[in-house]
């Protein structure tokens, strides 16, 4: 009989259904990560144009309680709670159901829309004959532990993804449509999963699971667009559509997908490959390679840092330019099927940020799987990326996709029986391992990324030319310190070097020549007027002051600095680290830089940029090639500096405050 309406098969004296359905208990744990996840990887792996993104909406809408897709529905509910209450042994679907029937009497029902675009949407929605074939389409709707992908490095293999969406639908009832390139026509079906129950005026039950469908053979609508989402028209664009009923609206679910989508698919995002876009009820969120830099740092994940953290790690170590600005260096290395990325802090560079020792496992379509520790030959703090990208048809990822577990988080080796396939995979995940851990020592050899923090370089004593001394630092590794030593010495082939008579000056703190082994970091002298405080216009050009100049009263502000460090961490990029303590506050502080000649006089330093580094980096203002900063008491102060000098100098460093 064709007629479109919701139908209930028997069961034919078959298996009984309860309400418990298994398949979704799967995905309860974290059900909108576990959807993100699965539609994300579907929607890639149906891509139509290569050359552009593919676009996923998670949209919000609400449907009358009369409308005409809930008619039947809600009578085939009242028709499971009456046999549950009937029946002793199913007493405990009771408060489910009852639940459901409650939604179904509201005046509005909240329901969720998924919708992709720039995919080829779903193959067989004209296909009722199953014999032969079984399409994506039926694949998607009716089968169950089945998967059918047209593309051969589709992601998903089990048949079991496609259930995340009913973890999320509290009247267990999805609505699917596509328009489909293949088959150039449009199409729909819904899907309920309630419970066997009673067919009327007969002794038989149902199977459960009912189709709105065209016919009594449960075919698919041909032809028609479901018109669900009254504000939502998908004119000609191929795609497929989701409709969630009675979806359950988690608090912020928004920021929930929005966490999945940076956390899980950050490289495709990045790579342009994938664009989302969240509409709740109370804001918009747009996920795009234009956007994902600035979301990285999204604030409303303040109250779980580790997410952050790994977040805003990840972005830098695709982001070489942002990573560089952040304090962190990153590297991308192509390796057959493996493209593998790296990051670590910068030599000298105190960060807020903890970098796990981990490398993170991407494949194709960019999803994350796993996470693994990486086994290093030296005590660096670094992490990796390593993607698997689809590049031939027998590489890594044809490999290893089969044996994914159902979640995608890991590969079932110990369920492969056949033991040459089971070392086969073994042999695989090992060879990523190891060719992760020689990128990683190459990137950040010991010697280049040991990171350190000098202490007590304040008590450096005079000394006359060539003559060498040694202070005590603290080489700082994550979960171990050490006390070292450091060389200082003042090497005569340095540009511009500092004479002993500008070290010793009255005004001056002694000059710090800071070097590692025989590779000299940083030629350092901090002045610090003593007398009085000037404001920008005081300074002449050889950063001169005259102590004795009438009218210029100040506080002293010899004390001012408890503390500080002046560190080039790239000085052929002209980079360097200046951190030091104060002892009072003051809003309107700024810093120069000046450039010492073997003659003791200073020459301007132009300062192209600088940052405050706290837990994110903060852009500060440069004014008259001069630093405007804001200064606490008893907090310290680390700014990067970028100068347009690219050779090694003797530098001079004034605060005024």
């Amino acid at each position: 009989m064709e007629e479109k309406k919701w139908r209930f098969p028997s069961n034919n004296g078959g298996s009984i259904l309860g309400l418990t359905d298994t398949s979704k208990e799967f995905f309860k744990q974290n059900p909108l990560s576990s959807l993100t996840r699965e539609i994300l990887q579907n929607s890639i792996d149906a891509i139509d144009d290569n050359t552009k993104a593919v676009k996923v909406d998670f949209n919000l809408f609400e449907i009358s309680k009369e409308n005409v897709f809930l008619k039947g529905l809600k009578e085939e509910v009242l028709n499971c709670l009456n046999y549950v209450n009937e029946t002793k042994s199913l007493a405990n679907y009771s408060d489910e159901l009852n639940e459901m029937m409650k939604i179904l009497n509201q005046n509005k029902i909240t329901c969720l829309r998924i919708s992709d675009f720039n995919t080829v949407g779903l193959k067989g929605i004209k296909q009722t004959n199953v014999i032969h074939e079984i399409s994506p389409w039926q694949a998607l709707v009716k089968a169950q532990g089945i998967s059918n992908k047209d593309n051969q490095n589709s992601g998903g293999t089990k048949g079991i993804g496609k259930n995340a969406v009913f973890s999320i639908a509290k009247l267990n009832t999805v609505f699917y449509s596509t328009n489909s390139k293949n088959d150039q026509t449009v199409g729909y079906e819904g899907v309920s999963r309630l419970m066997s129950a009673p067919i009327k005026d007969t002794d038989e039950l149902t199977q459960g699971i009912g189709y709105f469908s065209s016919n009594d053979k449960n075919d698919q609508i041909v032809g028609e667009i479901i018109d669900l989402d009254k504000d939502f028209n998908r004119n000609d664009n191929f795609g497929t559509d989701i409709f969630i009923l009675g979806f359950l609206n988690f608090e912020n679910w928004e920021n929930k997908v929005l966490n999945s989508v940076l956390s899980d698919f950050m490289y495709a995002v990045y790579k342009n490959k994938l664009e989302v876009s969240i509409n709740g009820q109370n804001e918009k969120i747009n996920i795009s390679s234009k956007t994902v830099r600035n979301l990285s740092l999204n604030e409303k994940n303040k109250n779980d840092k580790k997410l952050r953290e790994s977040i805003f790690l990840q972005y830098l170590a695709y982001d070489h330019e942002a990573a560089d600005e952040n304090g962190f260096k990153s590297f991308e290395n192509q390796n057959d099927d493996l493209t593998i990325f790296t990051l670590s802090t910068k030599p000298s560079i105190t960060i807020d940020y903890d970098i796990p020792n981990i490398t993170t496992i991407l494949r194709y379509p960019y999803m994350k799987i796993k996470d693994f520790k990486n086994k290093i030959n030296n005590t660096n703090s670094s992490m990796a990326i390593c993607v698997i990208e689809a590049k031939e048809e027998k590489g890594i990822l044809n490999i290893l996709r089969r044996y994914e577990n159902a979640s995608h988080d890991d590969w079932n080796i110990n369920s492969i029986t056949d033991r040459t396939i089971k070392g086969k995979v073994s042999q695989t995940i090992k060879k990523i391992q190891e060719n992760v851990n020689k990128v990683v020592d190459v990137n950040f050899p010991e010697d280049d990324s040991t990171r350190t923090e000098l202490v007590g370089a304040d008590n450096v004593l005079s000394a006359n030319k060539n003559e060498i001394y040694e202070i005590e630092y603290n080489k700082k590794v994550k979960e171990n310190t050490s006390i070292n030593k450091i060389t200082i010495k003042n090497d005569s082939n340095l540009k511009n070097n500092t004479s002993s008579e500008a070290k010793h000056s009255s005004d001056s703190v002694v000059g710090r020549f800071i070097s590692e082994g025989d590779n000299t970091i940083a030629n350092v002298g901090v002045t610090i007027p003593k007398t009085k405080k000037l404001n920008v216009d005081d300074f002449n050009n050889q950063g001169n002051v005259d102590s004795n100049e009438e009218g210029k009263t100040m506080s002293n502000v010899d004390s001012f600095l408890d503390d500080y460090d002046f560190i080039a961490t790239d000085y052929k990029k002209g980079e360097y680290i200046l951190s030091f303590l104060s002892d009072r506050d003051n809003e309107n502080a700024f810093l120069s830089l000046k450039l010492i000649d073997s003659e003791g006089k200073a020459e301007d330093i132009e300062i192209l940029k600088a940052w405050k580094i706290q837990k994110n980096k903060i852009e500060l203002t440069i004014k008259e090639n001069k630093i405007l900063i804001s200064i606490k008491a008893d907090e310290k102060q680390t700014i990067l500096l970028k100068t347009n000098e690219n050779d090694m100098f003797s530098s001079e460093v004034i605060l005024n405050a």
